[in-house]
């Protein structure tokens, strides 16, 4: 039993090096990397249906996008740590995810940003001031299934 269990172990963290290898681009996930996997020959040869089964059961979708009309950043290397200070204006973002049943969703808009930030060996710090900001985050747990 425990070297099942051991094995499974192993298969997991085999598939979480992997989708972190192949799928992850900086922060967060590829959109493009994960949409070909509809393509792969494993995915289009699987025989059960358990894929689809399991989207239809539960739907992903997700979306992020942000736009800017103007940033620039400097930074520097001291003896004391790193500085970056940056500015920012117009920037706006909006995003959505829908994870089976739950719908959350967001929008933002900056008209100007500066920020500075410190990382040190002792010590890191962050500074921002915006003018004109706005933000909302609707959430709508179970809306797919109390909208039909």
């Amino acid at each position: 039993m425990i070297e099942l269990s051991e094995s499974r172990v192993s298969e997991l963290k085999s598939a979480i090096m992997d989708i972190e290898s192949n799928y992850k681009t900086g922060g967060t996930f590829s959109k493009n990397k994960v949409d070909s996997i509809i393509s792969a020959a494993w995915y289009n040869e699987e025989e059960i249906g358990v894929f689809q089964n399991k989207f239809d059961e539960s739907p992903f979708f997700i979306r992020d996008v942000e736009e800017l009309s103007y940033a620039t950043e400097v930074g520097a290397e001291t003896d004391f740590g790193s500085h970056r200070f940056g500015v920012s204006a117009n920037t706006r973002g909006y995003g959505y995810e829908i994870d089976g049943d739950d719908l959350s969703a967001y929008a933002d808009y900056t008209g100007f940003e500066g920020r500075g930030h410190f990382e040190g060996k002792y010590a890191e710090s962050e500074i921002k001031d915006r003018v004109g900001y706005g933000s909302v985050e609707p959430k709508f747990p179970e809306f797919i299934t109390s909208s039909i």
